[in-house]
């Protein structure tokens, strides 16, 4: 693209947020705006009592709890450039994160581009004389009622995947009497005050919630469709197999088990979802967000990206370099492949996947992949890579927290000079 590059970025979570720190450190090419439906940056990270919908009926993004602490240490957490405070813990509190991303709009003179408040209604991609791509956003400003449509030469998506929760199909749900909820909307354990809870899922989420719910419930159940943990537990938490089905007042399991339960919890991920695309067809698939070069490029309109979408992962650094590459493709720094080369990248990708005996909807996974595919994209964009200390921390992590479900989180993590990596402090 020629002359200044007008860009709208939807969302001023942590993707945004990076998205817009990136566009700022070539601010001679480029100008933007991001729209927020909220009063305040963070996503998800923006802890709320409320569940359900917020003040506009517009489904609430945290997906935090009042307890929560991050499961990685802040040595693999931060944007690079951006380090955590060292007066922090290792592990952080939702709210230690939260300010971290307010400071860091506020540094960078993010925070003066944002309108907050202001709901993406749709988001339609049209041609100019020229035949190349513009894009038509249309949003509503709660704040004075007004709706408008403004023109982008490009659109960067950063509206997170953490708030449409995917509740599967069970038997006997129809009959089951007691509460059932979904992990995004667990907020404080004393809401199950000596009840006997069920968990289905076994990940991040529902062991950390089983952990929390130990200090107040009576008993938790988690039931585990992978392989079993090998952590201890807490006494009140119980590994189960995966459910059979529910009754009015229990839940089945597999392997013939049955115990009663006050309350259901589905801990069970997330679907994608952009209402604002919706009345477009840009969007090929509900099991993934396709078709997109590295996760991140739309092939056949390269100027609209979708920054966040991989899980698994160290997301601040990863975000970092998907904008980086992102801003590169849109300002000529960054060629990209033929529009066959890129779709046959993103084909062998995911056949890569399903080889391994993964699904469809695991197209964004990342794990072990992400290092590669970090280097790829700094690489691709001319940007340094990522310090090989955010992985070894993020390893460190991992592996504690497989052996030690309930106290890794106290963990200390420090640099040691004689060994040159993160130890734990004894």
């Amino acid at each position: 693209m020629t002359g200044i590059i007008n860009v709208a970025i939807i969302g001023a979570g942590a993707a945004g947020l990076g998205a817009a720190r990136e566009l700022l450190s070539r601010k001679s090419k480029f100008v933007f705006t991001i729209y927020e439906g909220t009063s305040q940056v963070g996503g998800t990270w923006y802890y709320s009592k409320k569940v359900g919908k917020d003040e506009f009926g517009n489904p609430l993004h945290t997906s935090m709890y009042a307890n929560l602490k991050t499961n990685l240490p802040k040595q693999a957490m931060a944007f690079p450039g951006y380090p955590f405070k060292d007066s922090m813990p290792s592990f952080l509190r939702h709210f230690d994160v939260q300010n971290y991303l307010a400071d860091l709009s506020n540094d960078y003179k993010i925070t003066e581009h944002i309108k907050f408040n202001t709901r993406v209604e749709e988001v339609k991609v049209v041609e100019n004389n020229e035949g190349k791509d513009l894009w038509k956003v249309t949003t509503y400003d709660y704040n004075i009622k007004d709706r408008k449509t403004e023109t982008f030469d490009a659109v960067i998506v950063c509206n997170g995947h953490y708030f449409v929760p995917n509740k599967p199909g069970l038997k006997g749900m129809e009959n089951f009497k007691g509460k059932v909820l979904h992990s995004h909307n667990y907020r404080v354990p004393e809401d199950y005050k000596d009840e006997n809870v069920v968990i289905l899922g076994a990940r991040s989420s529902g062991t950390d919630i089983a952990v929390d719910l130990s200090a107040t419930a009576k008993q938790i159940y988690i039931s585990n469709r992978g392989k079993k943990l090998q952590s201890t537990l807490p006494e009140k938490v119980e590994e189960k197999p995966m459910i059979s089905q529910l009754k009015e007042d229990s839940v089945v399991f597999d392997d013939g088990s049955e115990v009663s339960c006050d309350t259901f919890i589905f801990s069970t991920g997330y679907k994608y979802q952009f209402p604002f695309l919706d009345s477009t067809n840009l969007i090929k698939s509900k099991e993934r967000v396709t078709p997109l070069y590295k996760h991140l490029i739309h092939i056949e309109h390269p100027t609209l990206s979708f920054i966040g979408l991989c899980y698994l992962i160290c997301p601040f650094p990863m975000f970092h370099y998907q904008a980086a590459y992102a801003v590169g493709v849109l300002d000529g720094r960054v060629k990209l492949p033929s529009k066959e080369e890129m779709l046959a990248d993103e084909h062998q990708d995911l056949d890569e996947r399903l080889m391994e005996g993964m699904q469809e909807n695991h197209a964004h996974w990342m794990g072990l992949r992400q290092w590669g595919y970090n280097d790829e994209l700094a690489d691709g964009c001319g940007a340094e890579r990522l310090s090989y200390l955010v992985k070894q921390a993020y390893e460190l992590a991992t592996e504690r927290k497989r052996m030690d479900l309930v106290n890794y989180k106290n963990d200390v993590f420090v640099y040691s000079k004689e060994k040159n990596c993160y130890v734990l402090k004894e």
